[in-house]
């Protein structure tokens, strides 16, 4: 949600600067664009060196857990059929070398697939049963990290999403669900 005041109390690195300033944001930025890229593929290593030890991911559907945890939430529901992508939509990077920190804003749309049963009015984990499909895409924003004093490397501390709109997409144009208050 955008608002008329300026949420920052001091300016932090985020554009131009010293090469090294620019070579921080960029490895960061990578951490970045690698959660979508590495999640929606299943490159389960991948995504998970993307990570410090003790990373903390915090999802709508999962709330505050492990990273570890998180990516076996994932795999099981990739097992079972969940259907969630992401796309990154850009991303910037806000410096603080002082504390070895930085924030990575992620704008990113997560598309969550459902079945829906218009007969039951509930979604129905069953695609084969009189259901029909529908995405929810959230637009949101997303990311922590710190930089290691033992490698130097930046890696992701924390991860929570702020999410700034939703909608429904039938995917065959016309059946969507009908939502109570």
């Amino acid at each position: 949600m955008t608002s008329p005041d300026d949420p920052h109390t001091k300016m932090y690195s985020h554009n131009n600067g010293t090469v090294p300033e620019l070579l921080d944001r960029l490895a960061v930025a990578e951490l970045c664009k690698g959660w979508p890229v590495y999640r929606d593929a299943s490159e389960w290593k991948n995504y998970r060196s993307l990570f410090t030890d003790d990373a903390t991911v915090w999802t709508t559907w999962t709330g505050p857990l492990p990273v570890d945890e998180f990516i076996s939430l994932s795999k099981n529901g990739k097992e079972n059929g969940v259907f969630i992508m992401h796309r990154e939509c850009s991303t910037l990077v806000e410096l603080s070398p002082a504390v070895r920190r930085a924030i990575g804003k992620v704008k990113a749309t997560i598309t969550h697939r459902f079945h829906f049963n218009p007969t039951t009015g509930t979604v129905d984990p069953d695609p084969v049963r009189n259901t029909a499909e529908f995405d929810i895409d959230c637009d949101c924003r997303f990311i922590f990290c710190e930089r290691s004093s033992e490698s130097g490397h930046w890696k992701a501390k924390y991860v929570k999403l702020f999410y700034a709109k939703d909608k429904v997409v039938p995917v065959d144009g016309i059946t969507a669900p009908a939502f109570t208050t």
